[in-house]
């Protein structure tokens, strides 16, 4: 069996070398059949493959993902060459629609920010799942990058790839009892559906209350961490995942890392490099701890 027909079984670009990206699906590959971890396509692996082929092994560890190109202006990212090293989920802030998303940021005057790719969710108020779990890329990872981080103009910025979930993420009770999204232009926030909250078992970032991440969204961002794990060898189990099983709890993982530098490789938050400002107080608050977004984060 040739390196080609093997990328091309994994679902990934068929160059016919065995180069890092490679070595990372075959990584992946071995890892979800029980065969043992080398990276390299030796006897026992092209066998299992061939297994796979004709059918008599389950193939649903390779990544067959939909994603809906609509990309950015090129005026609103950069183009770069720079090698990714690193992968950073988010939360919108926003509504449900992916493609508005994108909209929006065509629309501001914030030049080119923005995240490679957008997850939809659900409407908070009404519940309607028509975006829930779509994924849109707005530019291609491999050859552009976008401010995503508010570190500043640093290097992690290039070398990351940006992914954001639509979420409004912390709510709050009004004077009714209603939960209610973060205030919006010094008016009181959306009232939404309380069936869609979850109330954590501490504060995360001085709030109790969120707004949960869908099935359908986690479903497609472990694919997607996967495909993007596959495509360019970042690998998806070191910096969130690591930090779950060093710390023991989800809050301080999912909380500010000074650690994180230019140089960092895996998968993190966006509130893993957004620090407290001078006063104390957060800013962002992308990704919050959810049980089932933990549980998927250990999967990987």
């Amino acid at each position: 069996m040739t390196i080609m027909e093997i990328q091309t079984f994994l679902n990934i670009e068929p160059t016919g070398i065995l180069d890092e990206f490679t070595e990372a699906a075959i990584r992946n590959f071995q890892a979800k059949t029980e065969l043992e971890v080398t990276g390299q396509p030796d006897s026992k692996t092209i066998d299992r493959i061939i297994k796979c082929q004709e059918g008599f092994l389950d193939t649903d560890f390779t990544t067959k993902l939909e994603i809906k190109k609509y990309y950015l202006n090129p005026n609103e990212y950069f183009k770069t060459n720079q090698r990714k090293t690193a992968i950073f989920l988010h939360h919108t802030a926003g509504w449900n629609n992916p493609y508005e998303v994108v909209n929006a940021w065509e629309r501001d005057a914030r030049g080119p920010v923005g995240t490679a790719y957008v997850v939809g969710g659900y409407n908070p108020q009404t519940n309607d799942d028509r975006y829930d779990g779509e994924i849109v890329e707005c530019f291609n990872p491999l050859t552009g990058y976008a401010w995503h981080l508010g570190i500043g103009n640093t290097p992690l910025h290039r070398n990351s790839i940006g992914i954001e979930m639509c979420n409004f993420g912390w709510v709050v009770k009004d004077s009714l009892s209603k939960f209610r999204t973060y205030p919006i232009n010094n008016k009181p926030g959306y009232v939404v559906d309380p069936t869609n909250v979850v109330h954590l078992s501490k504060p995360f970032r001085g709030y109790q209350d969120y707004l949960k991440y869908s099935d359908a969204q986690l479903v497609s961002i472990r694919s997607l961490l996967i495909e993007l794990g596959n495509k360019t060898g970042i690998d998806i189990t070191l910096g969130l995942q690591k930090r779950l099983k060093n710390l023991k709890d989800p809050w301080k993982a999912f909380d500010y890392d000074p650690t994180i530098g230019d140089s960092s490789t895996g998968l993190y938050l966006h509130s893993n490099v957004s620090k407290p400002n001078k006063w104390g107080n957060y800013e962002k608050w992308d990704c919050w701890p959810q049980a089932e977004l933990i549980q998927m984060i250990l999967s990987l």
